[in-house]
């Protein structure tokens, strides 16, 4: 199952190569944070947190290495050459 954060990650992806051709490397940076009380998080504050904080960037990567081919059988038919990836997260205070 392709979850809406895979496939905005994978669309994501097909305009970065589209509009810069082979990737050498990608930067990605980007986190959110919610400071309210911990016991009045709900399913949905969490969710929106880990879509933001985890997924996105597990799935970006993921779709810049594959090509963003989210299909199995042709994921280890790399397009290009792997990109170098850095990722960075922090909490602004």
């Amino acid at each position: 199952m392709v979850t809406r954060v895979a496939r905005a990650s994978s669309r994501l992806a097909e305009r970065v190569r589209e509009h810069f051709g082979e990737l050498d490397v990608a930067f990605l940076n980007a986190g959110v944070s919610d400071w309210r009380p911990f016991e009045d998080h709900t399913e949905e504050s969490f969710d929106r947190l880990f879509d933001i904080n985890v997924k996105s960037v597990f799935f970006l990567t993921q779709a810049l290495i594959t090509g963003g081919d989210t299909c199995e059988a042709r994921r280890h038919r790399l397009p290009f050459t792997h990109p170098d990836v850095v990722n960075v997260s922090g909490i602004p205070v």
